[in-house]
C-alpha cells in the first residue's frame, strides 16, 4: 500500500479522494503547489468538463527545485523540474505554460543551511520566462 509521502502515491484514485473530501469540508478549491506528476492536468480538465468529482483543483504543475537540494521530500523525476542551466530552467517553465499551469512555484531557499540554494541566474531565468 502507498503512503501519502511516497512518490508512488500520486495516483488518480488519490488525488479524487483528496479533492472529494476538501469539498466535503467545505473546501471547494484547493492549489497544488509542486511536485503533482503530469496526471494533474489529465484531472484538471476532466473537472472542467464535469466529470472528475471535489474540490476545484489550480496546480503549478511539478515546480521547479534545486538538483540535490529542494525540495528535499520522496520524488519521482516526473514530479519536480530540477534545472542546472538558465536554458534548462527556461525550457522547463515553458513546458510548464504549455500544460497552462495557474501558477509557478520555485524552491528557491536552502531549507535551514542544508542544501544548496537555487543559483541566482536560474530563479532569474524562471521568473524571467514566467512572465
Amino acid at each position: 500500500m502507498n503512503t501519502v509521502q511516497s512518490a508512488n502515491a500520486y495516483t488518480r484514485e488519490n488525488v479524487q479522494n483528496a479533492a472529494v473530501q476538501y469539498e466535503q469540508y467545505g473546501v471547494t478549491s484547493m492549489i497544488a503547489l509542486g511536485l503533482n506528476r503530469d496526471l494533474v492536468y489529465q484531472l484538471r480538465d476532466e473537472q472542467k468538463k464535469g466529470t472528475f468529482p471535489g474540490a476545484t483543483i489550480f496546480t503549478a504543475g511539478r515546480g521547479i527545485g534545486v538538483p540535490g537540494a529542494a525540495p528535499p521530500v520522496p520524488a519521482a523525476p516526473d514530479q519536480v523540474y530540477r534545472p542546472t542551466t538558465v536554458e534548462e530552467a527556461r525550457a522547463e517553465v515553458r513546458e510548464m505554460a504549455s500544460h497552462h499551469v495557474d501558477i509557478i512555484k520555485i524552491w528557491v531557499d536552502d531549507v535551514f543551511g542544508r542544501f544548496s540554494k537555487m543559483q541566482p541566474e536560474v530563479y532569474a531565468a524562471v521568473i524571467d520566462e514566467a512572465h
